[in-house]
């Protein structure tokens, strides 16, 4: 969504007033990440995806029929940024 935000902020502010936040496109990835956090899902290691594995995933992402549809358009190395700080653990420290 923090990559998203830039393209779609319109519909960001109207997630962020659904949960009852601020208008701001900002406050909707927030709570999207309180949400988030509050599921506890499984990390990618718990799944048993491999640091190595993710050059193939964020290829895969990117050849993906809903790519297009994107509001920002995404490629390879940009999936791999947010895989890799997935796997990390650092998604779920945002907001």
């Amino acid at each position: 969504m923090s990559f998203w935000q830039r393209g779609c902020s319109e519909r960001f502010t109207c997630i962020a007033e659904a949960f009852g936040g601020d208008p701001r496109s900002e406050e909707a990835v927030t709570q999207v990440m309180k949400l988030t956090r509050s599921l506890e899902f499984p990390s990618l290691d718990d799944i048993g995806v491999k640091k190595t594995d993710l050059p193939k995933l964020a290829a895969l992402a990117e050849s993906n029929v809903s790519n297009s549809s994107n509001p920002v358009p995404m490629m390879a190395p940009d999936y791999l940024v947010i895989l890799e700080r997935a796997m990390a653990g650092q998604l779920l420290q945002d907001g």
